[in-house]
């Protein structure tokens, strides 16, 4: 078992110690991230040829309620994990425990509500994606806790094995059921396949062994209060649309209009989410100091401002190439 060192220790090193594990820590979930869109491009260049936008559409409706509903249930286990300063065995069981219950209630949730939101879109094919997707949903809740204590750790190294071990058995068993299935079961089913490599990978990479516990039930549920508006109106701002989208236009519209929409925040989205995943656990370490915590914030915002005001120009200048270049793969069945 590992529980993370008390970070304190480190409190006095200076700025330069937090630039550079920030740098070191942002640059691993880099090479995670941009690694990972790199095996989601080849994967969405060759489902592009073996399925249909319809296809896409289909999953893209099961994934629209996930998202929706974990809005609601996100208790905010692991951010209050990871911010712990001094982490124990009753904090780790305790936001396993939550997330194990999280994936349960998730999944009952999508079971009971498959009917009414495949008559919501006019898609009787969407009852029983979402079964299964709910099946994963479950399955997920008992990923090994262990994988938060490694970005606690400020491991980032392993992190990004991980993620990237993960990434690769989804492309493998989605491209194998693509050219087995040549339906939309093959992206259902190789997420499906997927989760379940992820949780048992992910007691592979890590030597804790979480059990079942409420000992700081109370705490987890304090904090989570400020987290379910935050999560639930995020993902209102940027899936709203996307449901208009799918309630009007139909399984085609919707994949194509999911794919361009995520193009055009690629440029962004690629730089702040990696950011924002090494971030927290190095802030959570300098929490207690105040000053040296604005000091950083502030060098990090101009940073990530100046850099996300001059990418997306490049991105449309570029947008009509990359369009004439990838349209005939994307959007031709």
């Amino acid at each position: 078992m590992t529980i993370p060192p008390d970070p304190g220790s480190k409190a006095g090193d200076g700025n330069a110690t937090v630039y550079h594990s920030l740098l070191k820590g942002t640059g691993w979930v880099f090479l995670m991230r941009w690694g990972t869109r790199g095996i989601g491009l080849v994967s969405t260049l060759i489902l592009a040829r073996l399925l249909t936008p319809e296809d896409f559409g289909i999953v893209a409706m099961g994934t629209l309620l996930v998202g929706f509903l974990n809005g609601f249930l996100e208790l905010g286990a692991e951010s209050l994990l990871i911010r712990e300063r001094e982490a124990t065995r009753a904090h780790c069981d305790t936001a396993w425990t939550i997330r194990l219950i999280q994936g349960a209630v998730l999944a009952l949730l999508l079971v009971g509500l498959a009917v009414p939101v495949s008559d919501f879109f006019g898609e009787p094919r969407l009852v029983d994606v979402i079964y299964l997707i709910a099946l994963s949903a479950f399955i997920e809740g008992f990923d090994n806790i262990g994988m938060v204590l490694v970005r606690k750790e400020l491991d980032f190294a392993k992190d990004f094995r991980f993620g990237i071990y993960n990434r690769i058995a989804v492309f493998l068993f989605t491209v194998l059921f693509a050219f087995a299935l040549r339906s939309y079961w093959a992206l259902v089913i190789g997420q499906l396949a997927g989760t379940v490599f992820t949780v048992i990978n992910s007691y592979f990479m890590h030597s804790y062994r979480p059990r079942l516990s409420r000992a700081k039930l109370r705490e987890y549920l304090h904090f989570s209060i400020s987290i379910i508006p935050l999560t639930v109106s995020t993902y209102l701002t940027n899936k709203l649309d996307v449901v208009v989208v799918g309630r009007i236009g139909g399984t085609a519209m919707l994949g194509a209009y999911n794919v361009a929409s995520e193009l055009s925040s690629l440029a962004t989205r690629e730089i702040v989410t990696p950011l924002a995943r090494a971030l927290y656990p190095n802030f959570a370490r300098i929490a207690d100091d105040p000053v040296k915590l604005v000091e950083v914030f502030r060098h990090v915002l101009s940073t990530v401002a100046m850099v996300c005001t001059t990418v997306p120009v490049v991105f449309i200048a570029t947008v009509p190439v990359v369009f004439i270049a990838t349209a005939p793969v994307v959007f031709t069945p």
